[in-house]
């Protein structure tokens, strides 16, 4: 079936990795959830190609934010972005407590917090969320993950 943005979800998890509580962001814009692939070059005598094979994956969320809509949102990603936070995000194709919602989830920083403040649109923040690094209690990393709502 096919989804229009407006309906799609955004959230962040005030709760733990191993038991979320998924809190709506519902103050932004465009959301774009950017997965890329490396590659890793063979460059051999035996071919005239220079081959590639998949390496490691990187990624990031980039969104535009409303400013100062939804003052307490706002407020809360806004102590994030200046306090170097790192959070659970997730982004997902429907609510996420229904099942069979997809939906990318990873912990991530903000990178990016410019503001923008464009005469004839609303004031905004074009934010970029980087992934971040972040283990669990028994010091495993918790990677990024597509997952699919039960």
């Amino acid at each position: 079936m096919l989804k229009i943005g407006n309906d799609m979800k955004f959230y962040y998890n005030s709760g733990t990795n191993e038991s979320p509580t998924w809190v709506e962001i519902c103050i932004v814009g465009d959301l774009t959830v950017d997965h890329n692939i490396s590659d890793a070059e063979i460059d051999l005598r035996c071919t005239s190609w220079l081959l590639n094979l998949p390496a490691k994956h990187s990624g990031n969320l980039n969104f535009m934010l409303a400013n100062s809509i939804g003052l307490a949102m706002w407020a809360f990603l806004n102590t994030m972005a200046f306090n170097r936070t790192v959070t659970e995000f997730a982004s997902a194709n429907a609510d996420i407590t229904v099942s069979g919602t997809q939906y990318f989830k990873a912990y991530c920083h903000f990178s990016k917090f410019p503001w923008s403040q464009p005469n004839q649109e609303i004031s905004s923040h074009d934010a970029t969320l980087s992934l971040s690094w972040q283990e669990n209690n028994q010091g495993v990393v918790i990677e990024p993950s597509w997952n699919i709502s039960s």
